[in-house]
């Protein structure tokens, strides 16, 4: 995937390379299906599925930098500090949750991005991963948005992905 756009128009910023950029097309059939199936033949709000989809996504992102700096641990022969907490901000936001050691306050900054839109029968889900690099984010004006993050910026394997 070449370019994207996220929620309101605004424009998705990434680099070339080093970042994951995708979309996967689910009939709405089998969304429907399949979550009646699993619930007693109860229907599910349709708004679940955007909550679903980035609970999966986190969960990915949380198991890989665990791993990740773990593997940075044992080459480097320290200990790191924990991996940072990974949040969902409904609807359509992954972020970083990352405490700072000279206060009580954290951060949060977005590392991946989900949007979902309806095509004639389909779920089209577009996913944006900050792996290598974190575009610089407006504070203000059309594509203003969280401040961004990535994984290199906590896990070294990460950062060799955009060398």
């Amino acid at each position: 995937q070449s370019r994207g756009r996220g929620t309101t128009q605004r424009n998705w910023k990434s680099s070339q390379r080093g970042n994951a950029l995708f979309t996967i097309g689910i009939p709405q059939s089998a969304w429907m299906v399949g979550l009646k199936k699993i619930n007693n033949g109860n229907m599910v709000p349709l708004t679940l599925l955007p909550l679903k989809v980035g609970s999966l996504v986190a969960q990915q992102i949380q198991q890989s930098l665990e791993k990740c700096i773990e593997e940075d641990n044992k080459h480097q022969g320290v200990s790191k500090s924990a991996a940072p907490k990974v949040t969902v901000k409904w609807p359509n936001d992954v972020l970083l949750k990352q405490s700072s050691s000279s206060s009580t306050q954290s951060s949060y900054e977005k590392v991946a991005g989900i949007l979902i839109e309806s095509a004639k029968d389909w779920f089209i889900i577009g996913i944006g991963i900050n792996v290598g690099y974190a575009p610089d984010i407006p504070q203000e004006g059309a594509d203003y948005g969280r401040q961004a993050t990535c994984f290199s910026q906590y896990c070294a394997a990460a950062a060799a992905v955009d060398a």
